[in-house]
């Protein structure tokens, strides 16, 4: 990321971001763009907003759901056909006589980094004991996230009542 991130936010540069749940993504460009202390903010419009202020007899308003809704084929969950797909779905709302163009501006913050409580540090330590597990990091280093993971990744291999 450290070789592209300066030229994806240049090439962006003041450009709309349109997508389907758009701030996901956005989030990782933001993120990625700190990280090497390039600022970067952006507009977008939403596919997932847009199918949720215009059209009400959906259940699911998923990338998948608005391709069906609108009779788009999609390859679900295939880079460039999603891409496809939400430039269609986009073009389906601004054809709408109903449809106001107006992007929004995106937000990201860094997630504020906790230290792993007291409660997650003697969980972990003692799964850690009980099955014979090396830690490849200093328990008492971790973030909460990161004993979370590692807690759940011991649960999910061992089970929670050995």
């Amino acid at each position: 990321i450290s070789d592209v991130i300066g030229e994806l936010v240049e090439f962006l540069g003041d450009l709309v971001i349109v997508g389907h749940n758009v701030s996901f993504d956005y989030r990782f460009i933001a993120k990625a763009a700190g990280d090497y202390g390039i600022r970067y903010k952006a507009n977008g419009i939403d596919t997932f907003k847009l199918a949720k202020q215009y059209i009400r007899d959906i259940g699911s308003r998923s990338l998948e759901s608005l391709c069906a809704y609108f009779g788009i084929d999609n390859i679900h969950h295939r880079a460039m056909a999603d891409v496809m797909s939400t430039y269609d779905i986009f073009n389906r709302f601004a054809a709408m006589p109903e449809y106001e163009w107006k992007s929004e501006p995106m937000t990201y913050s860094a997630a504020r980094i906790q230290p792993a409580t007291d409660k997650q540090i003697r969980f972990l330590s003692d799964l850690t004991r009980r099955y014979g597990i090396v830690p490849n990091k200093d328990i008492k280093s971790l973030t909460r996230s990161e004993a979370s993971r590692e807690i759940d990744k011991i649960l999910s291999v061992y089970g929670i009542n050995r």
